[in-house]
């Protein structure tokens, strides 16, 4: 049972110069490197959703000091408007690719793992358990962009994303031709 769970760094070729400790160290290093890159998609993405949830707070909280200053909720409703959104479409970085990028990184960062590993048994099991996990939230992510950005009855219309009104209200999600979790596959 050790053996399937040992943890090995082949930092170095062994005396035995053979093509196998070789082919063991190019393997390490590339999952290390798939474990970088996927850590670096994922904080990147998580950074662009905290930086767009902080940015709606501040337009939500600007909205209602106006509104309360000038009473433009009674003149919305007679118009019929609606209120600006609590959420947005996540623009840059992987987020132009696919809907949860986030999740995409966290199952690079597990596959380097498993890879750096030579695919162990318990390495393997983080991979598939996360992918197990995240693959359905996922779809259940780009379900739902899908259902809350449906446009202005599907016609495109440039929005300024400087104004204080809801910018995402005509964007249609669809349009934007984003995969669920990896990129230009799925």
């Amino acid at each position: 049972a050790r053996e399937l769970t040992k943890f090995s760094i082949p930092m170095v070729a062994t005396d035995d110069d053979s093509p196998s400790s070789s082919r063991y160290e190019y393997q390490f290093w590339l999952g290390f490197l798939c474990t970088l890159i996927g850590f670096y998609i994922n904080f990147t993405s998580d950074r662009i959703l905290q930086r767009i949830k902080l940015e709606k707070q501040q337009k939500i909280a600007l909205s209602q000091m106006r509104q309360r200053n000038k009473q433009q909720e009674e003149a919305s409703n007679e118009r019929g408007e609606r209120g600006s959104s609590r959420y947005a479409v996540p623009h840059g970085g992987f987020f132009e690719y696919v809907s949860s990028p986030h999740y995409f990184g966290e199952l690079m960062e597990w596959t380097g793992f498993c890879i750096a590993n030579n695919f162990s048994l318990a390495s393997f099991s983080f991979v598939v358990w996360t992918a197990a996990n995240l693959i359905p939230r996922a779809i259940h992510t780009h379900k739902w962009y899908n259902e809350t950005f449906v446009g202005n009855g599907g016609k495109r219309q440039d929005f300024d994303r400087n104004k204080d009104d809801d910018c995402d209200k005509n964007v249609d999600y669809s349009q934007l031709d984003r995969k669920i979790i990896i990129p230009f596959i799925f």
